[in-house]
């Protein structure tokens, strides 16, 4: 019994301790100017993609006065980031299907993506995959 928990405690002290390596790995590199990883559709930067990160798109396009069919480009949101996606690493992680734009149609995409991975199916999408941001 002694040694499981043994065990279990030096297990659990090596995952922090590359829990904490990767995190800062991962920042260290976000500020450097070899480019920010980013996961394509979360924009609010959790590591998820899911509902929230559709719902963060829809908020920002109603909130700057886009309805349904406009689009803004993802270079003007990444000049103005905060004040489009505060938490988001770049712009371009809201740019789902990779037009140049941010519409509802990326948040649509999101709201399937997350629909498909509950059930465990739906097509292959880069949706959810790490890129690099050079900007």
């Amino acid at each position: 019994m002694k040694k499981k928990k043994k065990l279990v405690a030096i297990l659990s002290a090596t995952t922090m301790a590359l829990a904490s390596l990767t995190v800062a790995s991962f920042s260290a590199s976000a500020t450097t100017n070899a480019g920010i990883r980013y996961m394509l559709g979360d924009v609010n930067n959790d590591y998820y993609v899911n509902v929230v990160d559709a719902s963060n798109i829809m908020v920002a396009l109603k909130n700057h006065g886009l309805q349904r069919g406009m689009a803004v480009s993802v270079s003007y949101v990444q000049a103005n980031l905060s004040d489009w996606f505060p938490n988001a690493a770049c712009a371009v992680a809201a740019d789902v299907d990779k037009d140049g734009y941010i519409s509802y149609d990326d948040a649509d995409k999101i709201l399937e993506y997350a629909v498909n991975a509950g059930v465990g199916g739906g097509e292959e999408t880069d949706i959810g995959k790490i890129f690099l941001y050079i900007g």
